[in-house]
């Protein structure tokens, strides 16, 4: 069954002597938190305690074609194939504000 993969992410890598950061997640310590699910043609929503405190972004992946759709805790979101779509095998990352929750379904 065709699966969606969450990680939620804090910080950038600050790597070297000027501690500027680098367009890459800090895996270590800075992986809040993992989640997968399946998805199918009806749309199903990430774990609806919604994105931690602490999370920045997240990082997205899945192995089939989907489309998403993003909202708030208190609302129940419907992913639809009109809504932003990410091929399959795709990994991307997208700011999140904590507390939101995802949505996903395949075409």
């Amino acid at each position: 069954m065709p699966t969606m993969y969450i990680s939620e992410l804090a910080n950038l890598t600050t790597p070297g002597t000027f501690g500027t950061p680098v367009q890459a997640p800090f895996v270590g310590n800075g992986t809040l938190r993992e989640q997968s699910f399946a998805i199918s043609v009806t749309s199903a929503m990430s774990t609806n305690t919604g994105w931690l405190s602490t999370t920045r972004f997240i990082m997205v992946n899945t192995d089939t074609t989907c489309f998403l759709a993003f909202g708030g805790t208190t609302a129940t979101i419907t992913a639809t194939t009109s809504a932003h779509r990410v091929a399959a095998n795709e990994t991307r990352f997208y700011g999140v504000n904590h507390g939101g929750v995802l949505a996903v379904v395949t075409a």
